[in-house]
């Protein structure tokens, strides 16, 4: 079974319906084989701005990030996409939600905006919450997880900005 949330502003008017299990890790499970080497080349999450994972299915990439993740102590923003997310407001609202689960006030302003008619993604949307996120005094990781299924031109362009 899945859980949804329905985002709200302040006015009371609703946003996309995420679904709670997008933003979540898989659990790990105890016969897993543990990736030391890779895990120790992630390290703590303070090193290079884009790692990239990528192996065939089933070779235990998302087991392998889900370890990865829980040894960080909660500065991980987890979000698990599907075809339906090549919508570039859809996309967003899942990656502020994903966020807001290590920061619940970020991205309020963004939302707001994205919520607006003719929202302008990439020149206005997306820097009120790269400003939010300059404004945090530590770091948070993004784990995006099957982005190989996002084909839409606004979506690359959003996190190519």
């Amino acid at each position: 079974m899945t859980s949804s949330v329905r985002a709200e502003d302040g006015a009371g008017a609703a946003g996309p319906v995420v679904l709670e299990t997008n933003l979540t890790p898989p659990r790990v499970r105890p016969e897993h084989i543990p990736r030391v080497r890779l895990f120790a080349a992630l390290g703590d999450g303070t090193g290079p701005k884009l790692t990239l994972v990528a192996a065939p299915p089933g070779f235990g990439k998302s087991t392998f990030l889900a370890e990865w993740v829980a040894s960080l102590d909660g500065r991980v923003a987890w979000l698990s996409l599907d075809e339906n997310d090549n919508d570039p407001a859809r996309f967003f609202a899942y990656l502020v939600a994903a966020l807001r689960r290590v920061e619940p006030d970020l991205g309020e302003r963004a939302l707001t905006a994205l919520r607006s008619p003719a929202a302008d993604l990439v020149g206005v949307v997306l820097p009120l919450l790269l400003n939010d996120l300059n404004g945090l005094d530590h770091g948070i990781v993004m784990v995006v997880e099957d982005y190989h299924l996002i084909t839409a031109p606004e979506v690359h362009q959003t996190l190519a900005y």
